[in-house]
């Protein structure tokens, strides 16, 4: 059946493969969405194609179940035929969210396929799957060599959402590779930031809907921003964007804070359009709903958002560098506690590998550093913070690195203090105010089990 084809001549054949007389249709876009022949039992895959929607249309095409079809057989013939073929696209799109990558999820036989689902591949597939996925046509030089033909290939202007939606990927799998998408197509130099992707891929992070809302409708137009108009909570998502955009500069007030994001967006203004696609990609995305944690300030901290430390601490108006899991931030008497879940790869040393996991979606266990005993100041400002007014600010990440660079930590809110047991160190059950969300409780009770 080809574009030519009459409707009638596309309906007696729909009709004869359903009833068995025709054994096998040849199309060209035709059947993609839109066409229901429950009995269809193999799919070829004989035309390469770059979009994982059409991929996913053309594979459901033999998804419907029928009578005494137990199985669907899918041959894709185009993996070895197109050097540009991404089987890692192509298995991402039928896994469930995770933070492995494909090569461990190969390796591992699919641990994250949905329910009831899998995918046995036999070992030379599987080497040759491996060899793709390894392979720099899916890398940097993949993702590079993709930007430069975008124009050509869709007769679009390259920008990172059309980018980003025609292949179906995330802003870090191009920031992970050092890369930009303004940089690459204009080759640029001069007077901006070379290291721009590192900037980006933090705010590839930025999850919050209040802190992306504000972002999205000031960043374009920040040097018309007056301090004097700024309210406390508007502060504080500049705060933010300070922590993500300017690197080893402590400001001396809010006024400089305002003054020296002016000062850099517009070095870096041909990026705006970037950074404003990050921003409005990040806020289609987010999938859940913010919180505020109860503070007794303004603050643009939200339980379930996701900050890197600095971003965190940034909005507590500390701007010292920091890597402790712990940092209390005495002006606003509180204590912020940075857990990583997973500390089983070499970074972690056994002294620093405490023992942290949830309880139940309420209920935290975690392990202090290993000096603190509960006689101390340290020990007793745990025990007693709700007298002392300290808040506990917990946040929580499953590892230190994914697949694509360093892991945000997942704010989830104010703690308060259970009970412990031991010293040097001490193991404290902290009560959540906030419940830890059905999406994030696989990950910080998985590892607490023995």
């Amino acid at each position: 059946l080809t574009g030519s084809s009459t409707d009638k001549e596309r309906m007696l054949a729909k009709q004869k493969l359903q009833d068995g007389e025709l054994k096998f249709i040849c199309v060209v876009d035709l059947y993609n969405e839109g066409v229901d022949i429950k009995q269809i039992n193999t799919v070829l895959f004989l035309r390469p194609t770059e979009s994982l929607t059409v991929f996913l249309q053309q594979l459901g095409r033999g998804l419907r179940l029928a009578e005494g079809k137990d199985c669907l057989t899918v041959l894709d013939f185009i993996g070895q035929a197109n050097k540009r073929y991404s089987f890692e696209n192509k298995y991402a799109s039928l896994l469930q969210k995770n933070n492995q990558g494909m090569k461990k999820e190969v390796e591992a036989e699919f641990p994250h396929l949905p329910r009831g689902c899998y995918i046995k591949l036999e070992k030379k597939a599987k080497e040759r799957i491996l060899s793709n996925i390894r392979s720099s046509l899916i890398g940097k030089a993949g993702v590079i060599s993709k930007l430069t033909t975008f124009e050509g290939d869709t007769g679009t202007k390259v920008s990172l959402r059309r980018f980003l939606d025609y292949y179906s990927m995330t802003p870090k799998m191009i920031y992970t590779h050092k890369i930009t998408v303004t940089g690459t197509v204009k080759n640029m130099s001069g007077n901006i930031d070379q290291e721009m992707w590192k900037k980006l891929f933090r705010l590839s992070s930025v999850d919050s809907v209040s802190c992306l809302q504000y972002l999205i409708n000031h960043i374009e137009t920040i040097g018309k921003l007056r301090g004097a108009d700024i309210t406390q909570k508007e502060w504080s998502f500049l705060k933010l964007a300070y922590a993500t955009f300017i690197d080893n500069c402590i400001p001396k007030n809010d006024e400089d804070i305002l003054l020296t994001l002016k000062t850099y967006l517009n070095n870096n203004i041909e990026y705006i359009p970037e950074i404003i696609d990050v921003l409005q990609y990040n806020f289609e995305h987010v999938d859940f709903l913010e919180k505020n944690p109860g503070l007794p300030y303004e603050n643009a901290l939200y339980v379930y958002s996701t900050y890197t430390r600095a971003q965190a601490l940034a909005l507590l108006d500390y701007w010292k560098t920091s890597s402790e899991g712990v940092t209390r931030v005495k002006d606003k008497r509180a204590t912020c506690l940075f857990v990583t879940l997973n500390k089983g790869n070499s970074y972690y040393s056994p002294s620093t590998a405490y023992h942290d996991y949830s309880i139940n979606e309420e209920l935290f266990h975690w392990q202090s550093q290993n000096a603190t005993a509960s006689n101390t100041s340290v020990g007793q400002r745990y025990i007693h913070h709700e007298e002392q007014k300290e808040d506990i600010l917990l946040f929580v990440r499953e590892q230190k690195d994914d697949s694509y660079g360093s892991v945000p930590f997942m704010f989830l809110g104010k703690a308060k203090y259970v009970s412990h047991q031991g010293d040097k160190p001490m193991s404290i059950v902290w009560k959540l105010e906030n419940k830890i969300p059905a999406k994030f409780i696989d990950v910080t009770d998985k590892l607490g089990i023995g």
